[in-house]
């Protein structure tokens, strides 16, 4: 009788630690879904603004390039070209094309290094993360918002004009808007 109450004992503790392990995985994942497997398309819906401890940096045009390759997925790869950059007060800022992979938990990696220069000065936000918050609106169109509020970027600044060490209280703020190209892309 003994060895029956322990044996379903333990069997009962083990189903409800495997139903609450599956009920935690449901209730925190997120994911994209993305209609049919195809090419991204997007671009800024607002100026993208940084702050470094060297100064502000505004980029008036981001465009996204890069390919869904599955109807369901945690991380997109997306390619970025930033363009209209205002660096240090300096206009026509050369930026560098980094691609970021943004994370359906709201999080971005910055999988290489962004760097802008301007006379100068060069700014480098090494390559980092994840990093919190980037919030998804899914539009009526089939197209996805991507609205960033990130701090503690890292970067450091070299020239006359923004040097500074690497440091972590950078930020980035701004909107872009996303798609599948002939397709729809939704989180969830």
């Amino acid at each position: 009788m003994r060895r029956t109450q322990i044996v379903t004992a333990l069997c009962t503790c083990l189903t409800t630690m495997g139903l609450l392990a599956a009920v935690g995985a449901t209730a925190s994942a997120h994911e994209f879904t993305v209609s049919k497997t195809g090419a991204m398309k997007g671009a800024n819906a607002s100026n993208m603004v940084f702050k470094t401890k060297g100064g502000t940096i505004t980029c008036t045009s981001v465009t996204v390039g890069g390919t869904a390759g599955g109807l369901k997925t945690e991380v997109l790869e997306l390619p970025l070209k930033w363009a209209g950059c205002t660096a240090f007060g300096f206009v026509g800022a050369k930026t560098s094309s980094p691609f970021w992979d943004v994370n359906a938990n709201e999080s971005v990696t910055l999988g290489e290094a962004f760097v802008v220069e301007t006379t100068g000065c060069v700014m480098t936000m090494i390559a980092q993360g994840p990093v919190k918050v980037i919030k998804f609106q899914n539009l009526s169109n089939g197209e996805l918002l991507m609205e960033f509020n990130i701090a503690k970027l890292i970067s450091k600044g070299e020239g006359a004009f923004c040097a500074y060490a690497l440091e972590e209280s950078g930020t980035l703020t701004g909107n872009f808007v996303d798609k599948v190209e002939s397709g729809t892309l939704t989180w969830a």
